[in-house]
Formats: structure tokens, C-alpha cells, sequence
């Protein structure tokens, strides 16, 4: 089954040049999301929805999140599940050529590990300086990286980071 997906909202094609572009589609879902998170969790929901073997389509890949990372995060949730995407405009069936799928996971993968060496960086960082002075970001670190800080030496005393 493909299901098609369409968004309602001001920045995309009219909903008409949407569903000709997923025409191929037996079902047609409309969003019309509030706000960013109930765009992401209204796909989320549908690429759960569908069986492994299905697909959704899309007019185009941004249909499927507000920003880079709702996007990838869409097409790795996919590949994770079995589903298929269609992509009108981008040209892009994963029936024919999973390539987008998995290169979608290993954005996302990298991108994570980005995220997580910064934060380390700001750890340390924070560790090193005399009287415990910190620097603004790493009062923001997510407290999944606050473990690794030991591993890193930065317990070592001032000086053990290098920034």
C-alpha cells in the first residue's frame, strides 16, 4: 500500500499540485500542523502506521520534517521500519534504491557524533578553568554526555583539556 502525505500550510504547493504529485497513492492524508512538533510526531505516526513493504509519498522531501534533521530523522524511521519513500520532486523511490535511506542514517548518525564531541569539548573545557568558572554552553550540555566526562581525563585537574 502507498499512503500519500500532504501538508496544508502556508510555504507549500497548493494541496492540489501536492496530491497530483503522490497520485499514486491509494490513501491521501492532509496535515495541517500547529506548530514544528506536531508536524514531526503527525509523520512519525504515519511511517509507524504503515506495514514493512509499504510506502508513503511525498511531492517533495520536505514534507517530511521542518528542518534537516526532521527529515533525516523521517527517512532513517523509515528504513528502521521497512517502509518505502517516494519523492516526486527529488526523484527518489526507495522501492528501486534504498541508497537515500541508508545515507539518511548515516547523516544522522554523524551528525550526532558531532553533537556529542562539542559537548565534550564544553565539558572539558568547563573542567579545566581554575575556580570552577564554566563557559555559558556547558550549562546546556545534554545530561546523556555528563557520563563521559571521566573518560576523557578531564578529572585529572586544571590543564587536562585542551580546548
Amino acid at each position: 500500500m502507498i499512503r500519500g502525505i500532504v501538508i496544508d500550510m502556508g510555504g507549500f504547493a497548493p494541496l492540489d499540485e501536492q496530491r497530483e504529485a503522490v497520485g499514486e497513492a491509494g490513501e491521501v492524508v492532509v496535515l495541517a500542523p500547529a506548530s514544528d512538533g506536531a508536524w514531526v510526531d503527525a509523520v512519525t505516526a504515519l511511517i509507524d502506521a504503515a506495514a514493512p513493504g509499504d510506502a508513503i509519498a511525498v511531492a517533495a522531501l520536505h514534507v517530511l520534517g521542518p528542518s534537516a534533521r526532521g527529515i533525516l530523522t523521517a527517512l532513517d524511521r523509515a528504513r528502521a521500519l521497512g517502509v518505502d519513500v517516494i519523492s516526486a520532486a527529488d526523484e527518489i523511490d526507495t522501492r528501486e534504491d534504498a541508497a537515500p535511506l541508508t545515507t539518511a542514517g548515516l547523516f544522522l548518525g554523524a551528525a550526532d557524533r558531532a553533537a556529542e564531541a562539542r559537548a565534550r569539548r564544553s565539558i572539558a573545557l568547563a573542567a579545566s578553568r581554575p575556580e570552577g568558572i564554566s563557559p555559558p554552553r556547558a550549562l546546556y550540555v545534554p545530561e546523556r554526555y555528563l557520563g563521559a566526562v571521566g573518560e576523557h581525563g578531564t578529572d585529572a585537574g586544571a590543564g587536562a583539556a585542551t580546548p
